[in-house]
């Protein structure tokens, strides 16, 4: 009776979980297997990409394809299939790819000796004009509109006279 027991293979144990990979010479039982979306097939972590189990289905050729971003313009720049990413790059570059224009990540001041930029707008309410954090408030940058600026106060002053 006992020696019944022992003749059972180890792995009967868990016989229900996990799943043995397709690679014929690997078949190594996985507890977290990969089923490919191209050919149905399970694998293991390592025989998962499509190259790597040799995969025959059709899907692959159009989902294992990665477009590379530009580095100086940021935009994707698609290649065919079978050609070296780099050549497309370079054929984007020598065509006259341009970075992007610096101006706009940078906000400058519209107090008049004011040289400072700031990465975020800081517009005024009241005039609609970009300045930096030290002039942003109507105070600062005598806003015209605002009662402390010289041409309403002077207005204010002859009024009260």
């Amino acid at each position: 009776r006992n020696g019944s027991l022992s003749r059972q293979p180890r792995n009967m144990e868990l016989p229900s979980l996990g799943r043995h990979c397709d690679v014929s010479s690997c078949t190594q039982l996985d507890f977290l297997p990969y089923k490919c979306d191209s050919c149905g097939k399970t694998f293991c972590g390592e025989h998962k990409a499509y190259d790597r189990h040799s995969c025959t289905g059709s899907a692959h050729h159009r989902k294992d394809h990665t477009v590379p971003a530009c580095p100086l313009c940021g935009v994707l720049v698609p290649f065919q299939r079978g050609e070296p990413p780099d050549i497309a790059m370079n054929r984007h570059i020598q065509s006259g790819c341009a970075p992007p224009a610096t101006h706009s990540t940078r906000h400058g001041c519209s107090k008049k000796g004011c040289k400072t930029r700031e990465v975020v707008p800081l517009l005024c309410e009241r005039c609609r004009r970009n300045y930096c954090l030290r002039h942003r408030f109507e105070s600062d940058h005598d806003c015209p509109g605002h009662p402390t600026s010289s041409s309403s106060s002077s207005s204010s002053s002859a009024a009260a006279a």
